[in-house]
């Protein structure tokens, strides 16, 4: 595991270009198809393009990503659905998740989008309601894993 010390430097943005965009890729392939075993056509669904990324480095090395996707969501107005959260292993346990969760907040809110969505694992829920989300009905399957609709209103 990686430990942060004061000289680590830890950059949350959005992905602006070819080269952020595939480090955002290698670590999806990373943890979702090395690690997790996941199939490649599952985790590249045809979806990136018409997404958002945000990428996280660690003193210039790709550390973590995650995918927003959007939605009208009719009375509540533009809706995110962020999804494809990862985080490289020797980075996990250093805030990398909680850090582009809470910059994609701030980025929602500038571009118009009043709430946001996740499915997560169940086991992973209180995570996210420390991060104000609250649970939207019951648990369900989803690739043999339980997992749990999340919501949050941005403003």
């Amino acid at each position: 595991m990686f430990l942060f010390n004061k000289k680590d430097q830890v950059v949350v943005k959005i992905v602006e270009n070819k080269k952020e965009r595939e480090d955002a890729m290698d670590v999806r392939k990373q943890v979702f198809q090395k690690d997790m075993g996941i199939d490649p056509e599952s985790d590249f669904d045809g979806k990136d393009d018409r997404a958002d990324h945000i990428i996280a480095y660690v003193n210039g090395k790709e550390a973590g990503t995650l995918r927003i996707r959007y939605d009208d969501d009719g009375e509540l107005g533009k809706v995110a659905e962020f999804e494809r959260i990862a985080v490289l292993r020797k980075f996990r346990g250093q805030n990398i998740a909680k850090q582009m969760i809470e910059y994609m907040f701030g980025y929602l809110k500038s571009n118009g989008t009043r709430g946001v969505v996740f499915k997560a694992q169940e086991h992973t829920k209180g995570f996210y309601e420390q991060l104000g989300f609250v649970q939207q009905g019951n648990a369900f399957a989803d690739g043999g894993v339980l997992h749990v609709r999340m919501f949050k209103v941005l403003y």
